[in-house]
């Protein structure tokens, strides 16, 4: 999607490529497997029901929850945050505090070898 866009915009364009075609998916596998829920074996009707109920769940949580990650993921992307510390200048806050202490460090090696 085009960074400049706002962050609901965003969601929209990937929600309209994505949300049918995993939809379709979706009810057909969950259809196959509940259909085959009527084989006389028990193991392969409890087989059915677990990997049509656990599609399904997989199908909620990509249409809410990953969703959700997404948005908070585009309000990052849209303050410019550091993708690991979600920090304005993230890199430049590590690597300061990786310098300030490899100068303590080096500060004690010096006071000890004297």
């Amino acid at each position: 999607t085009n960074i400049q866009d706002t962050v609901p915009k965003r969601m929209a364009d990937t929600y309209r490529e994505a949300a049918v075609s995993i939809t379709i998916t979706t009810l057909t596998d969950v259809l196959a497997f509940y259909l085959s829920y009527g084989n006389p074996f028990g193991s392969v009707q409890s087989f059915c029901l677990y990997a049509g109920t656990a599609i399904l769940f997989c199908y909620f949580y990509n249409i809410t929850f990953f969703g959700a990650c997404l948005a908070l993921n585009g309000r990052r992307e849209g303050a410019n945050r550091h993708w690991l510390t979600c920090m304005k200048d993230g890199l430049k806050f590590i690597l300061s505090a990786v310098l300030e202490d490899l100068t303590t460090i080096t500060q004690e090696l010096r006071r000890s070898i004297q």
